[in-house]
């Protein structure tokens, strides 16, 4: 029973009610697990794309290209730095801090268009393949993405200084600084 947002009471089923991911895969090939496996997890589906390819390259000794792994680590970087922003997002919704959650929301967006950009895909997952990624870096890209990451660094240093001198934020999240004892 559910009510005012409590359960109250709950009748408890043992046994198997899901299947995981191996179950999934069972009968698949190579190609079409690595394809589905961002399944696994939406917001950091490359990072386990790039794993099960790792995994599989490194048992069949396929060594990839340099390129290819460049393109790879670029891809789990904008994926990280993504994760960081959604994070950011959330504990500063929880604090109240709402300019904050808009500035971070353009930036969490506008660091999925540059991973769309690399891609060609909105799901990120699908640059990966055994042996190496489906394409290469499009032209220009490389540059609009360090101009792209140079002004989300400026950005987050200048809310950071606001943050590190703001009473608000403090108080928000219930904390000070730490005074050494003598």
């Amino acid at each position: 029973d559910l009510s005012n947002d409590k359960v109250s009471a709950c009748d408890i089923e043992m046994g198997f009610h899901h299947f995981g991911y191996e179950k999934y895969a069972e009968g698949k090939n190579a190609s079409q697990i690595l394809n589905s496996i961002g399944i696994l997890s939406s917001k950091t589906s490359p990072m386990w794309t790039m794993s099960w390819a790792h995994l599989l390259e490194q048992a069949l000794d396929i060594s990839i290209p340099d390129k290819a792994m460049g393109i790879r680590m670029i891809l789990n970087e904008l994926t990280r730095v993504k994760d960081h922003l959604y994070t950011l997002i959330l504990i500063s919704y929880q604090c109240g801090y709402e300019d904050f959650v808009s500035s971070l929301t353009i930036w969490y967006r506008r660091t999925l268009e540059q991973i769309t950009l690399l891609t060609s895909n909105r799901n990120p997952s699908f640059i990966i393949s055994i042996g190496g990624v489906r394409n290469d870096i499009p032209s220009g890209w490389i540059s609009n993405c360090l101009e792209f990451l140079g002004l989300l660094e400026k950005e987050l240093l200048t809310e950071y200084k606001f943050l590190t001198n703001s009473s608000f934020w403090y108080e928000r999240l219930q904390c000070g600084t730490i005074q050494r004892q003598e």
